[in-house]
């Protein structure tokens, strides 16, 4: 019948909340996610390791080369010192693979994650670097929300401390943020706003 029949999970997602100026909640409740992520053993789905997320941002790449040449050259030159340097790969953990904030809902006493489309298993960092990004393509969508999702990230990355180290998760992020800058059809404000996450990713490795 291709029928998909699951519970309703009925609370704010942790876009919502950074809207409504809970922007440290929403990065706690994204934070507590991982750890607990992390802290379980689960041999289920395929790996992603940094071969396919290197595939993902060529991809993008493409993407962006197809429809502005002079961004595109910006972003594979930032892609080339990404992929020359990456950092140890750590054991993979259960991963959303589109761990972002629309994503994160707050059921009160804990933490759910719908949009399991790309469920596998990758470092903590592919999660973690995605968060962030999308912190930052919500904020130059919002720009409103620009305080709320920084309040999300200084409270994310604290409660990361132990799970991802420092050098991989500013990899991840900035792969996430090339991934994220990639055209799509329809966008206004896609130049500008693809413009400022390259411009991240390349502070990133800076």
């Amino acid at each position: 019948l291709h029928l998909l029949v699951m519970r309703w999970l009925d609370g704010p997602s942790a876009e919502e909340l950074i809207v409504r100026g809970s922007g440290a909640w929403a990065g706690e409740l994204a934070a507590s996610w991982l750890r607990t992520a992390a802290s379980m053993r689960v041999e289920l789905g395929p790996v992603f390791g940094q071969g396919s997320v290197l595939n993902d941002v060529r991809r993008s790449l493409r993407a962006i080369d197809e429809h502005d040449g002079e961004l595109g050259r910006e972003a594979r030159v930032l892609a080339h010192t990404i992929s020359a340097d990456p950092p140890l790969e750590s054991d993979p953990i259960v991963s959303n693979g589109s761990f972002r904030a629309e994503h994160v809902l707050d059921l009160g006493d804990r933490p759910a994650l719908i949009d399991w489309d790309a469920f596998r298993r990758a470092p903590a960092g592919l999660d973690a670097g995605m968060f962030l990004a999308g912190l930052s393509f919500l904020a130059q969508e919002r720009p409103k929300t620009t305080d709320q999702a920084e309040a999300a990230r200084a409270e994310f990355r604290d409660g990361l401390t132990g799970v991802v180290h420092d050098r991989a998760l500013a990899w991840y992020r900035a792969t996430a943020l090339l991934r994220l800058a990639k055209f799509r059809p329809g966008e206004r404000r896609w130049r500008a706003r693809a413009t400022a996450l390259i411009a991240e990713a390349r502070g990133l490795l800076g």
